[in-house]
């Protein structure tokens, strides 16, 4: 079952490690199409794809100079980042060697077998950033208005903050959708309970309208235990609410 198309990084934006974390799993972030028939198109992660399949083989390796020692791709130099061919695994190690190192460098997915199908044209292509630790994070906007569809009860709703980070190093990167922070456990009830998505508001019966509360998120312990802080205010349903027009 051979691939149809060229891999591609989803979500495609940059990625941002700290030295020291547990390895980065490339594969889980590569999706690839194929076909079991002539009106079966699919799509699934690499991973997935081959945890079934045993005939594809994609080779993810830094644009960069890098040294093959057994599996793995180590980028050259003594920069301690290595990506292992046969888990997917990105891993940089800990502490940072002297500078001048590298701080950041771009990964292709190249595929090296695809069965007994041509390869398809073209490669995959993300960048990643490397620091050493997280100096704050911050939640965007300060506050935010959330109307209830019912003036009582509990409701999950489909808004969230973005959360923000900066490194280190000056860098500034949009985490929102990474697994690197969660609620702080006083405010758990304000969120909905997803492991996918684990930041959306949810409105507790508690806070009816006109009700505002300070939410707080808080980055994992390897990320420092980073604080963030903003408010929700919960407003009447849309139907009776002043602020509908």
């Amino acid at each position: 079952m051979p691939l149809s198309d060229r891999p591609q990084f989803f979500p495609s934006r940059d990625l941002h490690i700290l030295r020291g974390d547990p390895p980065l799993a490339l594969w889980k972030l590569l999706q690839v199409s194929f076909s079991t028939g002539p009106d079966d198109a699919q799509t699934a992660t690499f991973d997935v794809y081959k945890s079934q399949h045993d005939d594809v083989d994609i080779q993810l390796r830094p644009v960069s100079d890098f040294d093959e020692v057994g599996t793995k791709l180590v980028i050259s130099n003594g920069t301690r980042i290595e990506i292992d061919q046969s888990t997917g695994m990105l891993s940089a190690g800990s502490p940072a060697p002297p500078e001048p190192t590298v701080h950041n460098f771009v990964v292709e997915a190249v595929i090296t077998r695809n069965g007994t199908a041509p390869i398809p044209k073209g490669v995959a292509r993300i960048r990643v950033f490397v620091h050493q630790s997280v100096a704050r994070i911050w939640m965007s906007p300060s506050r935010l208005s959330v109307h209830r569809p019912d003036p009582t009860g509990d409701s999950n709703t489909n808004y969230r903050f973005n959360v923000r980070a900066e490194f280190d190093d000056g860098t500034v990167a949009d985490i929102t959708s990474t697994g690197h922070y969660r609620p702080d456990p006083g405010d758990a009830e304000c969120f909905r309970d997803s492991v996918d998505e684990p930041c959306f508001i949810r409105r507790p019966a508690a806070l009816g309208p006109g009700s505002v509360r300070t939410l707080t998120l808080v980055t994992t312990a390897a990320w420092g235990s980073r604080r963030a802080h903003a408010d929700v205010a919960v407003l009447e349903p849309w139907p009776t609410s002043v602020d509908h027009a």
